[in-house]
């Protein structure tokens, strides 16, 4: 047969196939310079206009997974406001644009996206709480307090805000009265809101209203929605009586007996058995849950934490970040979990740089990670930088009940070496 020169859309495919092969052998750097070259392809195909377009938003969308695999958040956030300007009547680029950019920790750039969003949603929603928690987290609450009241204000007169959305973002600025408020009004009309308010009223500390209303039978819903409001109720509380410690075990049992594959309500339960002290239980729903989920990277990320802390099983927890790590990247979160697993091996100075890469990741400052950060740097003979560590970690108000029984040694050994003796 005579040779023939492929035509631009199957170089198109066959680069695309490639790049695929690229991403999944964590090559992510060529699998860029390979989308570049597609995109120029992709840009000549002028008769047909249709295809251009699927083959460029399938471009787009591969060049954006591998950006994020690069942490070039910035580059992730240029690339969805480019596509925002040419899809006018979507907020979902810019909703994009905007989470890019906060990841980035370039603030106005996210601004200016969230108020694109919001815009073209014409609505309050989810979207709207991320604007007002980034207001709270980088130009405090003040102005944050002003967005919630403008918008509620102006919603009088234009499109009404659910209560549920509102009590959220009431609650986001520490009006946690006005919050509750409309939790009730939530709950009234939907028997589903039941659970926000009680978990709204346990952060209030006004835990037995809220497992009165989490064990009454007349709130009809499944028992995993049940179990999983139980359990959230149960880690949200600072201090539980023994009857309510009781009756939220009971209803967990009960929730994870009748729908042992709801890998939501398995993560919850294992919180609160985290919380008990009851890490057996735990790990042993963390291996159901990602074996339900294998790319559940949260789930994942967890069992790493409890198989190093509750086992000592160093190696398998490895096995299991790492897994994490090449299909998220460099989450802080994550990069943060193999760093203390490192220090629990011995290995402080070899867990530094990612403990370290973890928390100049983050958006605001950490307590947890700065408890890691204090507790390595003692490891290696560095008791000053363990000290401002551990100051940073003790203004991000640790509640010692929460932390896992590693996190409770380090906490009590970096107490014992920097708070002053009474």
């Amino acid at each position: 047969h005579p040779v023939s020169t492929p035509t631009r859309t199957l170089q198109i495919r066959l680069h695309l196939i490639e790049t695929q092969l690229d991403m999944r052998a964590a090559r992510h750097a060529e699998a860029v310079q390979r989308l570049q070259r597609c995109r120029i392809l992709a840009a000549g195909i002028r008769d047909q206009p249709d295809v251009r377009d699927r083959l460029l938003q399938n471009i787009e969308a591969l060049h954006a997974q591998c950006l994020v695999q690069l942490g070039r958040y910035s580059d992730v956030a240029r690339l969805f406001e480019d596509r925002a300007g040419r899809t006018d009547s979507s907020a979902d680029q810019w909703t994009a644009a905007a989470r890019a950019w906060r990841t980035a920790d370039n603030v106005p750039a996210a601004v200016r996206c969230y108020r694109n969003a919001i815009f073209r949603l014409g609505c309050y929603s989810d979207v709207w709480l991320e604007y007002v928690h980034l207001l709270k987290d980088t130009r405090g609450i003040d102005e944050a307090v002003d967005e919630v009241a403008f918008r509620h204000r102006r919603a009088q007169h234009g499109p009404p805000i659910a209560d549920a959305i509102l009590a959220q973002a009431w609650e986001i600025v520490g009006q946690s009265d006005r919050a509750i408020t409309h939790y009730r009004s939530a709950a009234k009309r939907n028997t589903h809101d039941v659970a926000a308010l009680a978990i709204a009223l346990t952060r209030e500390g006004k835990v037995e209203d809220a497992i009165v209303l989490v064990a009454d039978e007349a709130w009809s819903v499944n028992s995993s929605i049940r179990a999983h409001t139980a359990a959230i109720v149960g880690v949200s509380a600072a201090h539980l009586s023994v009857a309510s410690r009781i009756t939220i075990m009971q209803i967990v049992e009960e929730g994870i007996a009748a729908a042992s594959d709801d890998v939501t309500l398995l993560l919850a339960a294992v919180e609160w058995y985290t919380k008990c002290q009851a890490g057996s239980v735990a790990i042993e729903l963390l291996h159901r849950a990602v074996a339900l989920q294998p790319a559940n990277v949260v789930a994942a990320n967890n069992l790493a934490m409890l198989l190093a802390d509750e086992d000592q099983s160093f190696d398998q927890a490895l096995g299991y970040i790492e897994s994490v790590l090449k299909q998220a990247g460099p989450v802080p979160e994550f990069l943060d979990t193999k760093g203390w697993i490192l220090v629990q091996m011995n290995r402080a100075q070899e867990a530094l740089p990612w403990l370290l890469k973890a928390a100049e990741g983050s958006s605001s400052t950490d307590a947890i990670s700065q408890l890691h950060l204090a507790a390595a740097y003692m490891d290696v003979g560095d008791p000053e930088q363990a000290k401002e560590h551990f100051e940073s970690a003790t203004a991000g108000r640790i509640r010692p009940e929460l932390l896992n029984t590693s996190e409770q040694r380090a906490w009590a050994t970096l107490q014992q070496e920097f708070t002053p003796q009474v």
